[in-house]
């Protein structure tokens, strides 16, 4: 039941962030819609589009689901979700990538936790789709994800994969300070969350096909090696700080969930 201009908000607020991806939101706002009404929820679908220069906004908003489109002149997924994000109101703040690259039947997977008490719950890619990309972008995807790991401690495998639920109430708190416009913006919320104590849920998911993507391999690990080093050189001055609220307690979530605490 889309309930998205209710008061007191809905259950659920899921953003799609897209660029150019006309020939595939349609489908991402349908199969969206149809699988959170199958499960209950009140819920809004608000597409993000990243200074498409196509006519994703146009299929979006003509797709017959009620969806509302935030639009960025700039290019930028972290721009995007930090902009659409904070425009929703749901008790569960989400977002999966326009590109169908992940089934979004799969996201219930990864709100469940969240409603059961973890502040966020993480997609990890899987499958042979997985394999098949190209090996570069598998080796730099790698190495991103073991200094996040290791220097950010936050106990993930797979910090960057386009799909994930956060408690609204922490996200919004952590909002205002995140820097990352690009496609580190996962990371650095992560570990952010991370420094306040936030608990979170793994949830294997399968990625249904590997696509082309504008990640360029080496260039782009050394940037993101860059920039994590950065974040860790931060936590040194930075003193830690609090969640809103009492500290979620450790729950056993439904399904193959993987818990970090």
């Amino acid at each position: 039941m889309d309930t998205s201009t209710t008061p007191r908000g809905p259950d659920v607020s899921v953003v799609v962030p897209a660029r150019n991806e006309g020939e595939t939101i349609v489908e991402v706002v349908r199969r969206l819609a149809d699988t959170l009404e199958g499960r209950g929820w009140s819920y809004e679908i608000v597409v993000g589009d990243s200074a498409s220069t196509d006519d994703t906004a146009d299929r979006a908003l003509s797709s017959g689901i009620p969806v509302r489109v935030v639009s960025e002149s700039q290019a930028g997924k972290g721009r995007i979700l930090t902009r659409a994000l904070g425009q929703c109101r749901g008790r569960v703040l989400a977002f999966i990538d326009g590109d169908l690259d992940l089934s979004p039947e799969e996201l219930p997977r990864l709100i469940e936790p969240v409603l059961a008490g973890a502040t966020c719950a993480v997609a990890a890619k899987e499958g042979a789709a997985l394999a098949a990309r190209p090996r570069l972008r598998r080796i730099g995807s790698r190495v991103v994800n073991t200094l996040a790991r290791v220097l950010l401690r936050t106990g993930l495998t797979d910090h960057q994969t386009g799909m994930k639920a956060f408690s609204g109430d922490a996200l919004r708190d952590v909002l205002p300070e995140v820097v990352e416009t690009g496609w580190l913006w996962d990371t650095e919320v992560l570990w952010r969350l991370r420094r306040r104590g936030a608990t979170f849920a793994e949830v294997p998911v399968t990625l249904t096909r590997a696509r082309g993507s504008g990640f360029r391999g080496l260039r782009d690990s050394v940037d993101g090696a860059r920039q994590i080093m950065a974040m860790y050189r931060r936590v040194a001055v930075e003193p830690p700080v609090s969640l809103p609220g009492p500290t979620p307690a450790r729950v056993t979530p439904p399904g193959d969930s993987r818990w970090t605490v």
